[in-house]
This record gives structure tokens, C-alpha cells and sequence, in this order.
């Protein structure tokens, strides 16, 4: 009832916790309502922390992962060793995966962005933004490779 009272203020932006999924469904119903209003979002930090330790836990690559909402996320991960030493050019993780490469670093050092020419080396950690699923994807054929 407070979601729906500060829409039809006019409230800028609404952050609202959700018991649970049903719940949430109900919130999004009352967002839908409003098409072309001020952001609105739905969280359930329980099961949003849950979802984020599943998915490091079912990987032994992945380090760190921010969950962007509507399956897209940000995610940190251990460079395959089937992509040292070639380059992004040569590997067209966009094209292939759906995924892009934001940058790598090594452990204890700073981010650098990536390019098409970047090579990637042995036990760096790589970033990338995309699709949960084409992450997961991308990481079980470049096992393979």
C-alpha cells in the first residue's frame, strides 16, 4: 500500500523490500501500473544474497559477481587457461558468448580496461558483463577448449 501511495506522488525513486517472491510479483504488478514513472525496485536481500553465493559456489572461477537485475551481471573470474595468450580479437567473446570483456588484472594489482589487442595472461582475473547463463556458458567451453 506505501509502494502504491508513493507512486501517485510522485516519489523520484522507490527501493522496497519484498518478503518473498510472491510478494515481489505483487510489487511489480503495482510498477507496471505506473508505465513511464521514476525507478522502481524490488529487492528480497535474502534470496538476492543467496542467488550470489550459489553462483560462486557452483564455480570454482568465479570471485566476485554484482547482480545488475534481470539476470545481468558483472562478473570477476580466474582466466581459463584455454584463453592465455590470445587475444580478445582472436577470441570474439561477444561474438561467441554474448558476453564483453570489460578488462583484466592480476591479483594485488589494478584493473586495466581491455581492447581488442589485449593478450591475456596466466592467472590473471578477467571481468565480464553479461547474461548469467552466457557466463555460464562461456566458462564451461573455455574449460573445454
Amino acid at each position: 500500500m506505501v509502494a502504491l501511495r508513493l507512486r501517485e506522488a510522485g516519489v523520484s525513486r522507490i527501493v522496497i523490500k519484498a518478503e518473498d517472491r510472491a510478494h515481489r510479483r505483487v510489487l511489480h504488478a503495482i510498477d507496471n501500473g505506473f508505465p513511464g514513472d521514476p525507478a522502481f525496485e524490488v529487492v528480497i536481500p535474502e534470496l538476492d544474497s543467496a542467488d550470489a553465493l550459489a553462483l560462486r559456489l557452483s564455480s570454482r572461477r568465479i570471485q566476485k559477481e554484482l547482480d545488475l537485475g534481470d539476470g545481468l551481471r558483472i562478473v570477476e573470474l580466474t582466466c581459463p587457461p584455454a584463453l592465455v595468450g590470445r587475444s580478445l580479437g582472436e577470441l570474439q567473446v561477444r561474438q561467441r558468448y554474448r558476453l564483453t570483456l570489460l578488462g583484466w588484472r592480476r591479483k594485488g594489482e589494478e584493473f586495466r580496461f581491455a581492447d581488442a589487442d589485449t593478450v591475456l595472461e596466466e592467472d590473471c582475473l578477467i571481468t565480464v558483463i553479461g547474461m548469467v547463463e552466457d557466463v555460464e556458458v562461456f566458462e564451461q567451453e573455455a574449460e573445454r577448449r
